[in-house]
């Protein structure tokens, strides 16, 4: 493009440095925005975001962090697309209290947590035995920053929970939740799929395993 006198803009170098984060070659795709500088582009939060699921591939949280940083000192406001990537990468590395810090940042950014980073939170807690604060992050962090306990919002998290068989986990979540026949049957499912857990099912009592069973 250069050679041709076809000057690139920042979707281009936008496209550059996702496929080099994907690729784990963050220092490619570090190249690559200190190039656009140098050509008069200057990088978005498309370009941050790209750059910092390259580290979260990596696993080099800290690095992540740092860009998260960067955009700010920038001006730059993070979207929920950089908040899910963080939050996710925390988690998978143990780091939840870290994860929850970045969930109690995003109302700051005028954002409201979705279902997938209250989920992802919720795997973290549950993962590493802490159970109670799980339970609590449900019932009062949640709502305090804008997430809906609406039948879809759980039945969401707990089918997540069943899939990921967090199964004890979700039903533990289940005891303080108003239950309806889909988040019923949701649990129901999750014993069913997983069987070491179908001896839970009574914990639903009779009327409605018979109505799941029955269709």
């Amino acid at each position: 493009m250069v050679i041709r006198n076809i000057s690139p803009d920042v979707y281009t170098y936008n496209v550059l440095i996702n496929a080099y984060g994907k690729s784990r070659k963050t220092k490619d795709a570090e190249n690559v925005i200190k190039l656009m500088i140098q050509r008069g582009q200057y990088p978005d939060v498309v370009t941050y975001t790209a750059l910092m699921h390259g580290y979260c591939l990596h696993g080099d949280i800290n690095e992540a962090l740092s860009v998260l940083n960067t955009m700010r000192r920038k001006g730059l406001s993070p979207n929920t697309r950089c908040y899910n990537i963080l939050i996710y990468v925390c988690c998978k590395n143990l780091k939840v209290d870290e994860a929850i810090d970045l969930f109690q940042d995003m109302p700051f950014e005028g954002l409201t947590p979705t279902i997938e980073i209250c989920s992802r939170i919720l795997q973290g807690l549950f993962h590493v035995g802490r159970h109670f604060e799980a339970q609590k992050f449900f019932k009062e962090m949640m709502p305090n920053h804008g997430v809906k306990l609406d039948t879809e919002t759980c039945n969401t998290l707990l089918h997540d929970l069943c899939r990921k068989r967090y199964v004890v986990e979700a039903l533990s979540l289940f005891h303080i939740m108003e239950g309806d026949d889909v988040i019923y049957n949701t649990l129901i499912r999750g014993c069913l799929q997983n069987k070491k857990y179908k001896g839970r099912m009574c914990t639903f009592g009779r009327d409605a395993c018979s109505r799941y069973l029955s269709r």
